[in-house]
């Protein structure tokens, strides 16, 4: 429960509200939790007899089942004190954290926007907010597609570029984007899903690109939740998001994917 409650403004120690109380019940639910024990350690079958012995509905799809159990991490091997490695089937309950370290986050903390962020003090639009709908493929009256519009966004970049986003793998996105940082010296935040890393980085290799060349360019990782079992197991989620702020001005947001196949086969908006 702690871990739910860690990041939340219901602290612990706080007198509660009615109005909290519910707020509570929806960020935790122990017999959820067991629920999800029992997919881990038993399966898909132990999930649901258990499910029905505590008369829950089936509060996850097919779809979400699989996924769970296949981005599952088993809990880290422990070594004994005379140095012979121990599985975790061999206690769920072994308590490892007094003999070994196992960091989550880096002990040392990264620099905030050490690019800078500018003030946006000069030229920034203070009239009427306009909202344009794009399409991949282009659609009615929208003349630009969501990669194009993408594109000439990056492309009139003159301050800053920030992207969040599940996945970057598009070669022309990431050449505007390596233009904008070392042609205009236009600063470029991109903060990646941390399973869309690796094919990001192949794709740098396939250019011959070295983010450390790209002075005006910093990429980081993130994940979504992670959720810990009592085994030792966890499940990690994953980022969602996608937006694109340029200049603190212009924001793009929606469903397309900075990818081939969102481009080329699925049908979205921006």
């Amino acid at each position: 429960m702690s871990q739910c409650l860690e990041d939340s403004p219901l602290r612990l120690g706080t007198k509660l509200t009615g109005g909290d109380e519910l707020k509570l019940q929806e960020l935790y639910n122990e017999r959820h939790r067991l629920a999800l024990e029992e997919l881990l350690s038993g399966g898909i079958e132990n999930f649901l007899e258990f499910l029905r012995k505590e008369r829950i509905p089936n509060f996850l799809s097919d779809d979400e089942m699989q996924q769970i159990r296949s981005a599952a991490v088993p809990p880290p091997r422990c070594v004994s004190f005379l140095g012979e490695e121990q599985g975790p089937e061999l206690s769920s309950s072994l308590d490892c954290s007094s003999l070994t370290y196992f960091p989550e986050v880096s002990d040392v903390e990264p620099p905030v926007l050490e690019l800078g962020w500018p003030g946006f003090t000069a030229g920034s639009y203070r009239g009427v907010t306009r909202a344009v709908a794009h399409f991949q493929p282009s659609y009615g009256e929208s003349i630009y597609s969501c990669k194009e519009a993408a594109r000439r966004m990056i492309q009139s970049a003159r301050e800053v570029i920030a992207i969040v986003t599940d996945s970057l793998t598009d070669l022309d996105i990431f050449k505007d984007l390596q233009e904008a940082c070392t042609l205009r010296k236009v600063p470029v935040y991109i903060l990646l899903d941390q399973s869309c890393a690796p094919a990001f980085l192949k794709m740098c290799r396939n250019v011959n690109v070295r983010l450390d060349d790209l002075r005006q360019m910093k990429v980081r990782t993130i994940t979504g939740t992670t959720y810990y079992m009592r085994s030792g197991a966890r499940i990690t989620g994953e980022v969602h998001e996608r937006f694109m702020l340029i200049d603190g001005n212009r924001v793009a947001t929606g469903s397309y994917r900075y990818n081939w196949t969102r481009r080329k086969l699925n049908q979205q908006q921006h």
